[in-house]
Protein backbone atom coordinates (compact mmCIF):
# COMPACT_ATOMS: atom_id res chain seq x y z
CA UNK A 1 0.00 0.00 0.00
CA UNK A 2 1.17 3.51 -0.81
CA UNK A 3 0.04 6.73 0.90
CA UNK A 4 0.53 10.09 -0.73
CA UNK A 5 1.18 13.00 1.64
CA UNK A 6 0.99 16.72 0.93
CA UNK A 7 2.24 19.39 3.29
CA UNK A 8 -0.57 21.91 3.21
CA UNK A 9 -0.01 25.57 2.38
CA UNK A 10 -1.89 28.56 3.75
CA UNK A 11 -3.84 28.65 0.45
CA UNK A 12 -4.82 24.96 0.83
CA UNK A 13 -6.25 25.52 4.31
CA UNK A 14 -8.03 28.80 3.58
CA UNK A 15 -5.77 30.79 5.89
CA UNK A 16 -5.12 33.40 3.17
CA UNK A 17 -8.84 34.00 2.53
CA UNK A 18 -8.08 33.84 -1.21
CA UNK A 19 -10.63 32.96 -3.87
CA UNK A 20 -8.57 29.92 -4.84
CA UNK A 21 -10.50 26.74 -4.31
CA UNK A 22 -9.09 23.39 -3.37
CA UNK A 23 -5.77 21.64 -3.30
CA UNK A 24 -3.60 21.69 -6.41
CA UNK A 25 -2.67 18.14 -7.46
CA UNK A 26 0.46 17.92 -9.66
CA UNK A 27 0.35 15.73 -12.76
CA UNK A 28 2.98 13.36 -11.36
CA UNK A 29 0.67 12.72 -8.38
CA UNK A 30 -2.29 12.02 -10.69
CA UNK A 31 -0.12 9.44 -12.46
CA UNK A 32 0.13 7.43 -9.20
CA UNK A 33 -3.49 6.30 -9.61
CA UNK A 34 -5.37 7.62 -6.58
CA UNK A 35 -6.77 10.45 -8.68
CA UNK A 36 -8.07 9.78 -12.20
CA UNK A 37 -6.48 11.24 -15.32
CA UNK A 38 -9.33 13.29 -16.78
CA UNK A 39 -7.84 13.94 -20.21
CA UNK A 40 -8.17 16.80 -22.67
CA UNK A 41 -11.20 15.71 -24.72
CA UNK A 42 -13.54 18.12 -22.94
CA UNK A 43 -13.15 21.51 -21.29
CA UNK A 44 -12.51 21.35 -17.53
CA UNK A 45 -13.65 17.76 -16.92
CA UNK A 46 -14.54 16.86 -13.36
CA UNK A 47 -15.34 13.79 -11.39
CA UNK A 48 -16.91 13.25 -7.99
CA UNK A 49 -14.60 11.24 -5.75
CA UNK A 50 -15.66 9.62 -2.49
CA UNK A 51 -13.16 9.36 0.36
CA UNK A 52 -13.43 7.89 3.84
CA UNK A 53 -11.53 8.83 6.96
CA UNK A 54 -10.04 6.05 9.09
CA UNK A 55 -13.08 6.29 11.45
CA UNK A 56 -15.46 5.76 8.50
CA UNK A 57 -16.55 9.39 8.08
CA UNK A 58 -17.57 9.86 4.45
CA UNK A 59 -16.59 12.83 2.27
CA UNK A 60 -17.40 13.70 -1.34
CA UNK A 61 -14.90 15.90 -3.19
CA UNK A 62 -14.72 17.22 -6.75
CA UNK A 63 -11.64 16.46 -8.79
CA UNK A 64 -11.29 18.93 -11.67
CA UNK A 65 -8.82 19.29 -14.50
CA UNK A 66 -8.72 22.96 -15.45
CA UNK A 67 -7.46 22.48 -19.00
CA UNK A 68 -8.46 25.56 -21.00
CA UNK A 69 -4.82 25.58 -22.13
CA UNK A 70 -5.96 23.03 -24.75
CA UNK A 71 -9.02 25.03 -25.85
CA UNK A 72 -7.50 28.20 -27.25
CA UNK A 73 -7.52 30.45 -24.21
CA UNK A 74 -4.69 33.03 -24.33
CA UNK A 75 -1.50 31.54 -22.92
CA UNK A 76 -1.17 34.20 -20.23
CA UNK A 77 -4.71 33.50 -18.94
CA UNK A 78 -5.03 29.76 -19.37
CA UNK A 79 -4.93 26.87 -16.92
CA UNK A 80 -3.45 23.41 -17.07
CA UNK A 81 -3.87 22.05 -13.54
CA UNK A 82 -5.70 19.50 -11.44
CA UNK A 83 -7.54 20.54 -8.26
CA UNK A 84 -9.32 18.68 -5.51
CA UNK A 85 -12.17 20.91 -4.35
CA UNK A 86 -14.86 20.80 -1.66
CA UNK A 87 -12.28 19.83 0.97
CA UNK A 88 -12.62 22.94 3.17
CA UNK A 89 -15.25 21.40 5.47
CA UNK A 90 -12.92 18.47 6.18
CA UNK A 91 -10.04 20.88 6.83
CA UNK A 92 -12.14 22.99 9.19
CA UNK A 93 -13.53 19.96 11.02
CA UNK A 94 -10.02 18.86 11.96
CA UNK A 95 -8.68 22.40 12.50
CA UNK A 96 -5.94 21.69 9.97
CA UNK A 97 -3.39 24.46 9.48
CA UNK A 98 -0.59 25.15 7.03
CA UNK A 99 2.34 22.84 7.70
CA UNK A 100 0.04 19.93 8.58
CA UNK A 101 -0.09 17.04 6.10
CA UNK A 102 -3.08 15.57 4.32
CA UNK A 103 -2.74 12.03 3.00
CA UNK A 104 -4.61 9.98 0.43
CA UNK A 105 -4.52 6.29 -0.44
CA UNK A 106 -6.59 3.44 -1.78
CA UNK A 107 -6.98 0.54 0.64
CA UNK A 108 -6.88 -3.14 -0.31
CA UNK A 109 -10.68 -3.07 -0.89
CA UNK A 110 -10.30 -0.27 -3.46
CA UNK A 111 -11.73 2.40 -1.12
CA UNK A 112 -10.21 5.89 -1.25
CA UNK A 113 -9.04 7.09 2.16
CA UNK A 114 -8.07 10.52 3.50
CA UNK A 115 -6.49 11.67 6.74
CA UNK A 116 -4.20 14.19 8.37
CA UNK A 117 -0.95 14.32 10.28
CA UNK A 118 -0.57 17.43 12.43
CA UNK A 119 2.71 19.31 12.03
CA UNK A 120 3.81 18.79 15.64
CA UNK A 121 3.25 15.03 15.33
CA UNK A 122 4.94 14.92 11.93
CA UNK A 123 8.02 16.73 13.26
CA UNK A 124 8.21 14.23 16.13
CA UNK A 125 8.05 11.36 13.63
CA UNK A 126 10.85 12.88 11.53
CA UNK A 127 13.15 12.65 14.52
CA UNK A 128 12.14 9.07 15.33
CA UNK A 129 12.14 7.56 11.81
CA UNK A 130 15.83 8.26 11.29
CA UNK A 131 16.59 5.01 13.08
CA UNK A 132 13.95 2.69 11.65
CA UNK A 133 13.57 0.77 8.42
CA UNK A 134 10.53 2.67 7.06
CA UNK A 135 12.74 5.58 5.98
CA UNK A 136 13.78 3.51 2.95
CA UNK A 137 10.15 3.55 1.78
CA UNK A 138 9.72 7.35 1.80
CA UNK A 139 9.97 8.94 -1.64
CA UNK A 140 9.96 12.73 -1.89
CA UNK A 141 8.19 13.78 -5.09
CA UNK A 142 8.69 17.53 -4.66
CA UNK A 143 9.00 19.91 -1.73
CA UNK A 144 5.34 19.46 -0.68
CA UNK A 145 4.55 15.89 -1.77
CA UNK A 146 5.90 12.50 -0.71
CA UNK A 147 4.82 8.88 -0.81
CA UNK A 148 5.30 6.20 1.80
CA UNK A 149 5.04 2.54 0.88
CA UNK A 150 3.95 0.18 3.65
Amino acid sequence: MEKIFKTLSRNDTGETNSHQSGISIPKNIVELGIFPDLGTDELNPRRTLDFFEEDGTFWTFQFIYYNDYYFGKPKNKCHNEYRLTRVIDLIRKHEVKSGDEIYFYIDISGIRKVGFVKKEFSEHLKIDINNIEIKKNVITLNKNWKTIKY
